[in-house]
């Protein structure tokens, strides 16, 4: 599935917290990214923060060039996307 994501999609992810997200997806599109910088510029859509409060879930998105735009809420759940964008690394909304 991490395969099939194109440069500039945008990534929708479900669940609340850490439950229901899909952790082997997410893990795997950060790993791609790490190892071919691909796909990147993407935006990423979600609700009620599915991670972990510290490195699951989205966290494993949160990385600079892979996400440009994050429109979600409850982003203390996913502080390493929050880092970004509270370094204005990221382009970031709040619903």
């Amino acid at each position: 599935v991490a395969a099939l994501i194109p440069d500039g999609a945008t990534i929708t992810v479900g669940g609340f917290v850490a439950v229901g997200s899909p952790e082997a997806v997410l893990e795997a599109v950060g790993q791609r990214f790490k190892e071919t910088q691909h796909p990147a510029n993407c935006t990423l859509l979600f609700e009620g923060g599915p991670g972990d409060f510290k490195d699951r879930g989205i966290n494993h998105l949160a990385q600079e060039g892979l996400i440009t735009r994050a429109i979600g809420a409850h982003y203390g759940q996913v502080p390493m996307l929050a880092e970004l964008a509270l370094a204005n690394k990221i382009q970031a909304y709040n619903f």
